[in-house]
């Protein structure tokens, strides 16, 4: 098979390279000490924001009528409340399957994250803290308010480690699929790529930095990728392994 090679990236090393896509985001309500907060609506953006792979939790991984506490531990993510149940229903129209929060959902993370997003029907409120039991940093904006297929999420400047999600209406929610995102390495390379405005999956990327082993990653089905680790200090270029481009394509 014919391959191209790509530079796609030439910088120094030592913070991270994120992606940048929140012109059309919805602004929240940030409490004087907090840190930076910014809602969404669309899960396009509020990827393209964050800019790195997502860690998406379906509730379709389980048996319906199980009671999810630390299946997804693994994943990142603990639900702590010991009484939220996979659903079938026609609302959930990721997979048909989502969560009865039975009251509020509550999701305590393994690692601080800085993005934190469900579909869900209905209407959702996010809640933010530092910790379990510690400081509330952020309450989202109040989204949806009727029918199916909603999405809202929450990304911050600095990390958290724990949620409250909520019906703002009748304090009854129901999730779909969730996703986050977690907190950069301090030195750490992300990014997503596109080809032509699609998303560019599952292909090989390389990081090679001078004197070094060069590292490799693959984009995710967003076309996004992450190096957890590059050397500080030194510059990096980032190759991009791909199939032929289409001529109409080319520049």
């Amino acid at each position: 098979m014919n391959k191209i090679t790509a530079l796609v990236l030439l910088a120094m090393a030592g913070s991270p390279a994120w992606a940048e896509e929140i012109s059309n985001a919805t602004a929240g309500i940030v409490t004087p000490d907090a840190a930076v907060f910014t809602d969404f609506t669309d899960f396009a953006l509020f990827q393209g924001a964050f800019g790195a792979p997502l860690t998406r939790i379906g509730f379709d991984e389980v048996p319906e009528a199980t009671t999810v506490t630390t299946q997804y531990q693994n994943d990142g993510a603990v639900f702590t409340d010991a009484d939220d149940i996979t659903l079938a229903d026609a609302n959930f129209t990721e997979d048909g399957i989502g969560l009865k929060g039975n009251g509020r959902i509550h999701i305590e993370f393994t690692q601080p994250v800085i993005a934190i997003g469900a579909y869900f029907p209905g209407a959702m409120t996010i809640e933010v803290f530092d910790s379990q039991g510690g400081v509330p940093l952020y309450q989202s904006a109040d989204f949806g308010g009727g029918g199916s297929g909603n999405f809202g999420g929450v990304i911050s400047d600095t990390g958290f480690g724990f949620v409250e999600i909520r019906d703002w209406v009748d304090d009854a929610v129901f999730i779909d699929d969730l996703v986050f995102g977690f907190a950069p390495a301090d030195n750490g390379v992300a990014g997503c790529i596109k080809l032509n405005g699609t998303p560019l999956t599952f292909n090989v990327i390389a990081l090679l930095q001078p004197d070094e082993p060069y590292k490799l990653a693959q984009t995710d089905e967003g076309g996004c990728y992450v190096f957890e680790a590059p050397v500080p200090g030194k510059r990096f270029n980032l190759f991009i392994f791909g199939d032929r481009v289409p001529p109409e394509q080319m520049p």
